[in-house]
């Protein structure tokens, strides 16, 4: 694999843990090419230039850290870094994890990136619902309110009883599941049911 490194070795003779800043664009490109990461060595233009930044959130989505603010708040490099790691999604500008068609993306892919997702959306039933379908521990990280709501919690216990644990937050009595039948399918249908008998906001 080539690394900027490598390629400033082979034409100025420095050693190859030297950490250098290129300004060359060209090997910037090979670079994160091979490995998005390489981006941190890149000079600030560079990390604010489109071109380099979009080929280095397609080979690894966390390069996203390491790129210029104005493109952190850039909507198509977030997204192609979301595509290629939703937990590129923390490190998106405020506005774009606010971003429905963002977090959305991210979410579908996997439900945990929802812990990155603004406040608002995290109070969105639909965002939060769609996290949940992919994966049920993204109850964990819906705003208080959804984890009161039954319509949520259920389709979060249907996939996994120990899903409770994140529901009903300052109201649930208890934390430790004992109760539940050892039994898979029959906690399952168990804790269901105590979530629909559990009394109303």
């Amino acid at each position: 694999m080539t690394t900027m490194n490598d390629c400033y070795d082979a034409n100025h003779n420095t050693t190859t843990n030297t950490i250098i800043t290129s300004t060359n664009k060209e090997v910037v490109l090979e670079a994160v090419r091979n490995d998005g990461l390489e981006l941190q060595y890149a000079s600030d233009s560079l990390r604010d230039d489109r071109e380099v930044v979009l080929e280095a959130v397609r080979n690894n989505g966390h390069a996203l850290q390491h790129a210029s603010y104005s493109l952190r708040c850039d909507k198509e490099v977030v997204l192609e870094a979301v595509r290629q790691n939703t937990m590129a999604l923390q490190h998106a500008s405020d506005r774009l994890r606010d971003d429905k068609e963002v977090v959305l993306e991210a979410i579908r892919n996997n439900g945990r990136a929802l812990q990155y997702a603004s406040d608002s959306l995290r109070d969105d039933r639909e965002v939060v619902l769609e996290a949940i379908r992919n994966n049920d521990r993204a109850l964990e990280y819906a705003s208080d309110s959804l984890r009161c709501d039954k319509e949520v919690v259920l389709e979060a216990v249907r996939q996994n009883t120990m899903a409770l644990l994140w529901a009903f937050p300052e109201e649930w009595p208890t934390e430790d599941l004992y109760w539940l039948p050892r039994d898979a399918p029959t906690a399952r249908q168990a804790a269901v049911q105590t979530v629909e008998d559990f009394p109303d906001a």
